[in-house]
């Protein structure tokens, strides 16, 4: 039997989970035909089996410590929905906490809470973030502030690259075998 893995990486798997948790109404088989058939990688997770893959999958990521489901959280889960109150795109609330509770465990002493988010943002999502602009608006000297910033960069990729592995582990049966 030569059944091909789900997903190509771990990384892969998490970017679905947390986009397909992310939309409003997930196709269903129904809308998929109307539509055209399905969007996407061609093995058919849409409407509840794409839904019961996107939960396995982040039920998964609930059982990590909390420092590495907040790094996977932040760096997969920076996804933007409609938000209910105003309509503008919007992080989830998961996204938020997780990025609020990583700017407390690797102590940023000094550092005003959005400049924390900006900088975690920073490391795990790749954002540009003008951290000169900001040392400067909060009065900050630019060499403490690039300081913590390497810091807080190999602190946080420590918590990812332990997260991946840990997760890696849990879903090998989605992933392509090693060879």
């Amino acid at each position: 039997m030569n059944e091909q893995a789900l997903f190509g990486s771990v990384e892969e798997a998490l970017t679905f989970a947390f986009h397909y948790s992310a939309e409003q109404s997930p196709r269903t088989p129904m809308t998929a035909l109307a539509q055209g058939g399905a969007i996407g990688s061609g093995k058919g997770l849409y409407g509840v089996d794409g839904a019961a893959q996107a939960a396995m999958i982040l039920n998964k990521l609930d059982a990590l410590p909390k420092e590495q489901r907040w790094a996977l959280t932040v760096r997969f889960g920076d996804v933007e929905h409609e938000c209910p109150c105003c309509g503008h795109p919007a992080k989830s609330h998961e996204w938020k906490d997780a990025v609020d509770g990583l700017s407390w465990c690797v102590e940023l002493e000094g550092i005003p809470k959005q400049m924390r988010h900006a900088m975690i943002a920073k490391v795990l999502c790749r954002q540009k973030v003008d951290l000169a602009g900001m040392s400067e608006r909060y009065g900050l000297a630019r060499s403490t502030t690039y300081r913590q910033q390497n810091e807080l960069k190999h602190r946080l990729n420590t918590h990812e690259r332990q997260g991946l592995d840990a997760i890696r582990d849990m879903l090998f049966e989605l992933l392509p075998k090693a060879a």
